[in-house]
C-alpha cells in the first residue's frame, strides 16, 4: 500500500506496485472519482479494493467492480432519504414542488444527482438538474440562472470543496432567509460550516438531508 497524501501520486504508486505484483490489497482513496481509477486497475490484476468514504452508487455494479467493497452505505440510502424527505414536504405542505439539484461533475455527483431527480420525477415534482463545472469561476454564473428560475428549493450534491465555495457564494446574493430552502448530501456536514466562511443565519437554513432528515 502506499500512503502518499497526493491522490494522483498514490493512484500511481498503486499502479505500480501492483504491476511488480507486490501488493495483496488496497484501501482507499476518500472519494468515489478516484476509486472508480484504482478500482478499474485492481480489476485488471485480481486485488480486492475497499474504501472507507467512495459512497457513488455506480462503484455498486459489480459486472464493473467486482474487486471493490467498502465499509460505508452506497448513495442509494442518501438519495432515497432526500426524496423522501422532498415528497413529503410537498404531498403534506404543498411545498418544494419545483426543485433545482446542483451536482457536482465527478461520479459522486452525477450519479446521486441523476438518482435523485428520478426519485423526485416519479413523484411528480419539477427538476431542473444542473451540472457544476470544476472551475469555481463558473459559480456565479450557475448561480444567477438558479435565481432567475422559479425554484427555490436548492439541493447540493457535490464535494465538500465544491459545495462550500457554492454556500459562501449564494450567502453573498443574498439567496438564503424564508424564501429559500438549501438542502446539502452528507458531503456536506454541519460539523464543518463553522469552517465555511458562511454565516450562521445562512447555515440555519440548510437541511442536512442524508438519513437523518435533519433541518
Amino acid at each position: 500500500a502506499d500512503d502518499a497524501d497526493e491522490t494522483q501520486a498514490a493512484e500511481v504508486s498503486f499502479l505500480n506496485l501492483a504491476a511488480a505484483k507486490e501488493v495483496s490489497a488496497v484501501v482507499g482513496p476518500n472519494d468515489s472519482g478516484s476509486a472508480q481509477r484504482v478500482s478499474a486497475v485492481a480489476n485488471f490484476y485480481g486485488v480486492p479494493h475497499v474504501s472507507y468514504a467512495a459512497t457513488s452508487e455506480s462503484l455498486s455494479n459489480k459486472g464493473e467492480y467486482p474487486m471493490f467493497f467498502r465499509v460505508i452505505p452506497a448513495d442509494d440510502g442518501q438519495t432515497i432519504a432526500i426524496s423522501e424527505l422532498i415528497l413529503t414536504i410537498f404531498r403534506s405542505y404543498g411545498k418544494w414542488g419545483s426543485v433545482t439539484i446542483l451536482h457536482g461533475n465527478g461520479i459522486y455527483g452525477k450519479s446521486g444527482g441523476s438518482s435523485l431527480a428520478s426519485f423526485l420525477r416519479e413523484g411528480n415534482v419539477s427538476v431542473d438538474r444542473i451540472e457544476m463545472p470544476g472551475d469555481f469561476a463558473f459559480i456565479p454564473t450557475v448561480l444567477t440562472k438558479i435565481r432567475e428560475g422559479t425554484s427555490r428549493t436548492v439541493v447540493l450534491y457535490m464535494s465538500e470543496g465544491q459545495g462550500k465555495e457554492v454556500m459562501r457564494a449564494a450567502e453573498k446574493e443574498g439567496m438564503f432567509g424564508d424564501e429559500w430552502q438549501w438542502l446539502v448530501s452528507d458531503s456536506l456536514q454541519r460539523v464543518n460550516f463553522a469552517t465555511y466562511d458562511i454565516s450562521q443565519e445562512f447555515a440555519r437554513g440548510i437541511c442536512i438531508s442524508a438519513y437523518l432528515h435533519i433541518c
